[in-house]
This record gives structure tokens, C-alpha cells and sequence, in this order.
């Protein structure tokens, strides 16, 4: 969710400054839950199977992701109206990020036989496929004037798509978070 605020907060203002901090933290902590989430289903894997070999790829994404996260945090400051390019060169992170953790997550989640895991997993994943929409639906910057109040029907779609798609993601890692620990089954 402080994605949401800081993506509303650097429209408002114009400051892309803003953005920064707030995104960056949420797309390494996005890919740490990412990552033990997979490790978690290794270990409660009877076999101990390694899904998608995560245990020698983390090693590789860690690194290229903290690199990723740098380079954008500066392009995005540098920048103040990033074109397609440079939009892909800061949004990389979430690419990369949720995109691997979207090609780990069924294939741990079909591995698992724990039930709990399993829910856990779609919820997460889902949490994961709305997040990276909301990057993509985030991506082209509406020409915004306050001072003259041209809210036009792009400019609220494109707020609406927004917000429908971070209030998706923000349900969905709550009822992850809530089949972790599943309250209502204890009598």
C-alpha cells in the first residue's frame, strides 16, 4: 500500500522523488517474501526438491535485483518524464522481482503438500500478478494540470484502474496472510 500512496503522492506533486524510497522498499521486501516463501516449500517438500533450481537462481537474483533496484532509484530521480525506455529501466526491478517469483510460486505451490502452503501460495501469487499490473497500469503518466483542474475521463480511469488494482493486490496478500494462520479453525 505505500506503493499506492507514493505512485498517488508523485502524480500529485509531480515529484518523482517521492516515488522512490517507498517503491523500492516494497519491491525488495515483495521479492524477500518471494524468496522464503520458496524456500519454506523446499523444506516442506518430503523430497526437498528444488523448484525451478531456486537455491543456485536466489543467488543470482539477489545481486542483480539490489543492482536493479540502485539504477532505477537514481534513473527515476534523474528523470522527470521517463519515456517507454527509461519507464522498463525503472520498472525493471518489478519485472524482474515478480517475474521470477511468478514462474517459482505455482511450480512450489504444485509441489507442496501442505494444504495451508498451497492457499498461501495462491493468494501470494496473486498479490504478485496484481502488483505488476499496477506497475504496468501505473506506466503512462496522465498529462495532469492542476492548476487549471483538467480532470478529464482518462485521468480518472486511469486513477481508477490504479486504485482497483493495489485495493486487488492489498486483499490478496491479506488472505495470504490470514491462510498462513488460520484463526477460525481453532475451537
Amino acid at each position: 500500500m505505500a506503493l499506492a500512496i507514493s505512485v498517488v503522492a508523485a502524480d500529485v506533486t509531480g515529484n518523482q522523488a517521492l516515488i522512490t524510497p517507498f517503491a523500492l522498499l516494497a519491491i525488495l521486501t515483495t521479492f524477500y517474501f518471494i524468496d522464503s516463501s520458496v524456500l519454506a516449500a523446499k523444506r516442506s517438500d518430503p523430497l526437498l526438491r528444488d523448484s525451478c533450481h531456486w537455491t543456485r537462481l536466489r543467488l543470482l537474483l539477489w545481486p542483480v535485483l539490489a543492482g536493479l533496484v540502485v539504477v532505477s532509484g537514481v534513473e527515476s530521480i534523474t528523470v522527470p518524464s521517463p519515456s517507454l525506455v527509461e519507464f522498463l529501466l525503472i520498472g525493471s526491478p518489478y519485472f524482474v522481482g515478480l517475474g521470477a517469483g511468478l514462474v517459482a510460486l505455482p511450480v512450489a505451490a504444485l509441489r507442496s503438500r501442505d494444504a495451508t502452503l498451497r492457499g498461501h501460495f495462491k493468494w501470494f501469487g496473486t498479490f504478485a500478478v496484481f502488483l505488476l499490473l499496477f506497475v504496468i497500469v501505473s506506466a503512462p503518466e496522465p498529462p495532469i494540470n492542476f492548476g487549471t483542474n483538467s480532470f478529464t475521463p482518462f485521468v480518472i480511469l486511469y486513477f481508477e484502474a490504479a486504485f482497483v488494482t493495489m485495493l486487488v493486490a492489498g486483499y490478496s496478500l491479506y488472505r495470504s496472510a490470514k491462510s498462513l494462520a488460520p484463526l477460525n479453525r481453532l475451537s
